[in-house]
């Protein structure tokens, strides 16, 4: 307490109450030796959240053994009408099984998927970023059974979760995957996560095989 300047009670108030003056606090860790857990609150900090894409970032490529991989996991499950809402080159609806019919969207193509109304058993894509929150919606209003490859942190804002719950889905499955070559390093866990309609059992975590 001496060698800072203070009394023992603004000692014991920050150490047991976590009371007292930002300068205080500073000046006891200086004198602790931890001025390690200090920071400049003007320094930049990385995101919880990240940030909205350029649309001129969205389009990143998966790649045709990565979207192989990710629908050899759903594939026997998968029936019916799927669709892939942007299909780039290709990836992910050259992989679809045989035993579905197969729709696509692209918009560079003239194929909008907001556009599209057509009830789907199954949408599966990696979509635009910058858009993912209305394409999950869409998807979800149109698909009983949506696959999304992105980041997890993509998905887990409190208004995804609200559009999630609210439109009666819940998170089946989630598969894990490596970052692509190529494609930006942000720090977040990519996953191939598996959106059911009506779904409230326990959520599987997987790497992808």
């Amino acid at each position: 307490a001496s060698a800072i300047g203070t009394t023992q009670p603004t000692i014991i108030a920050m150490e047991k109450r976590f009371t007292g003056t930002l300068p205080r606090l500073a000046a006891y860790l200086r004198r602790a030796g931890r001025v390690d857990v200090l920071r400049d609150p003007g320094a930049p900090q990385r995101r919880l959240v990240p940030m909205s894409n350029a649309p001129e970032q969205d389009i990143v490529l998966t790649p045709e053994l990565l979207a192989a991989q990710i629908v050899a996991v759903f594939a026997d499950r998968m029936k019916g009408d799927v669709l892939e809402p942007c299909r780039g080159d290709g990836a992910f609806f050259d992989a679809f099984p045989p035993h579905v019919t197969r729709h696509w969207c692209e918009l560079s193509e003239g194929r909008d998927f907001f556009g599209w109304t057509q009830k789907v058993d199954w949408i599966v894509t990696n979509p635009p970023y910058s858009k993912l929150r209305s394409f999950l919606v869409h998807a979800m209003a149109l698909a009983d059974n949506v696959v999304f490859l992105t980041s997890l942190n993509h998905l887990n804002t409190r208004a995804r979760i609200r559009d999630i719950r609210e439109a009666g889905f819940g998170a089946r499955r989630v598969v894990l995957v490596p970052l692509p070559t190529g494609w930006p390093h942000s720090g977040f866990q990519f996953a191939a996560v598996h959106l059911q309609r009506g779904w409230r059992r326990v959520c599987v975590f997987q790497e992808l095989a």
